[in-house]
């Protein structure tokens, strides 16, 4: 099995708990804070992947670090625990939140620009988007200056590519093949 695999089965089993509990919310924050936790603490994350720690002795830390969430995320952290597969909690949390947003008709959408772009873009891109692909839409901005201006709209597996940079290669491409 796969390492995405093993995350994605986990996460399943907790969204479908999740759902029949009518907290998929709660523990979509709880594995978000998780998720946090573990990408900032380095020695956590190690923690729970050497094999020489006992299982035991990684439950009481992670008890003591998520007391304040909810028991059911914490009996999952332990199961993920006992069953070996701590490795791939941050896995787990990063699905669950997919799961969340599919659930949600929300697709992810990466828009890039030479410029950082303000809110108010970011939501206009948005919704053009969402009117589009039919589905909410997610974006996240990142800034890539070699794009020159103009922005670059990925949208699961398709590409929108309205830069500079783009037209300028297709401009040259077009030229090249209008030969007098």
């Amino acid at each position: 099995m796969t390492d995405k695999t093993v995350a994605k089965r986990y996460a399943k089993a907790l969204f479908a708990i999740g759902e029949e509990q009518g907290k998929t919310e709660v523990f979509a924050e709880n594995l978000s804070e998780l998720s946090a936790l573990l990408k900032e603490s380095k020695e956590l994350a190690s923690m729970l992947t050497i094999q020489s720690i006992e299982n035991r002795q990684k439950k009481e830390v992670m008890k003591s670090v998520l007391k304040d969430m909810d028991p059911m995320i914490l009996n999952f952290v332990c199961l993920v625990v006992d069953k070996g597969r701590a490795a791939f909690l941050g896995a787990m949390c990063e699905i669950y939140q997919s799961l969340m947003e599919e659930a949600a008709n929300v697709v992810q959408a990466v828009v890039k620009s030479a410029v950082p772009l303000s809110a108010k873009q970011i939501s206009q891109i948005e919704d053009k988007f969402a009117a589009l692909v039919k589905q909410n839409v997610k974006a996240q901005a990142v800034v890539d200056p070699s794009l020159i201006g103009g922005v670059q709209v990925t949208v699961g597996d398709k590409v929108y590519d309205g830069t500079i940079a783009n037209q300028l290669k297709q401009l040259s491409n077009t030229l090249k093949e209008q030969r007098c």
